[in-house]
């Protein structure tokens, strides 16, 4: 982590391209174009009346190419830790400024404080909200695409089904826990929902983006690490199995030899696609 990184509103360039001067060889991306991020700022998205201030960091891109297509990308942490300034949260927004997407990277309620739906209200204001915030940040919004990773990918893909593809692009997902109900005694689950899935398991389905599926929703791109013992790989197939059964347009990458955290840290085999799948999410070839 870099505690630093937001403590200042406009923080240096130098401070923004930290974590990704570090990550840049991991990520196995080398092209000079990666450290063209013009500036960072940090804006309050909630209403007065809110029950709690949230902000959202901005990555504002140096050639603006897609600016007019916004990417909201949502952090992980087991929906009761993790923030937007994370090592993979700067480095992978940064990437993406970098290839003239802008990225809005929130802050939402958490749990056992906040329980589902509190995370996905937040979220769902946002969007409400975000035709005035971008016209503050001096944008015109074509596009809104959705990315997170674990509890943000959960979370990116209640967004986006809940949404539907008339409003929402694409949607990116990195180790997605897509059906909740299998973990019926996990902490974790039950810290977000306020009960264990064996407890409710109609709330857990009700909470898991497996269930949510209708031939309305985006398009999806999913990827996740074979190595993967927190969220298991066949929770990416089974949402993608089942998009697929709706009729949506949907790809799942599996990396080799990667687990849960370094899928987070290092998602560089797949960036290409998944950046690719952004800009034209129907032209890019399903596969698995």
């Amino acid at each position: 982590m870099i505690a630093e990184f937001l403590q200042l509103y406009r923080p240096s360039l130098g401070t923004l391209l930290r974590p990704v001067l570090q990550y840049t060889s991991a990520w196995g991306v080398q092209d000079s174009s990666l450290f063209a991020v013009k500036s960072v700022t940090r804006q309050v998205y909630s209403p007065i009346h809110w029950p709690v201030s949230l902000t959202a960091d901005w990555y504002h891109p140096h050639n603006s190419e897609l600016s007019s297509t916004v990417v909201v990308l949502i952090h992980g942490g087991s929906w009761r830790s993790g923030r937007p300034d994370g090592i993979e949260m700067t480095g992978l927004a940064s990437f993406l400024a970098s290839h003239g997407l802008t990225v809005i990277a929130p802050k939402y309620r958490l749990a056992p404080t906040w329980l589902h739906p509190s995370p996905l209200e937040d979220l769902h204001m946002l969007l409400d909200r975000l035709p005035g915030l971008c016209k503050t940040q001096g944008l015109t919004i074509q596009h809104i695409s959705l990315w997170g990773y674990s509890a943000g990918a959960h979370l990116a893909a209640m967004l986006g089904l809940q949404r539907s593809a008339a409003e929402i692009k694409a949607v990116v997902t990195g180790g997605l826990p897509a059906d909740l109900s299998l973990w019926p005694r996990s902490p974790i689950v039950a810290s977000y929902l306020g009960v264990s899935a064996a407890q409710d398991p109609g709330r857990a389905r009700q909470a898991s983006p497996l269930y949510n599926i209708d031939t309305s929703a985006p398009p999806f791109f999913l990827y996740h690490g074979t190595a993967d013992t927190l969220v298991e790989p066949t929770q990416s197939l089974l949402m993608v199995n089942q998009l697929s059964h709706q009729g949506v347009h949907a790809i799942c990458r599996m990396i080799p030899g990667y687990g849960h955290i370094g899928c987070a840290l290092h998602p560089g085999p797949i960036l290409r696609d998944a950046l690719d799948f952004l800009r034209h999410p129907l032209t890019l070839s399903a596969s698995y």
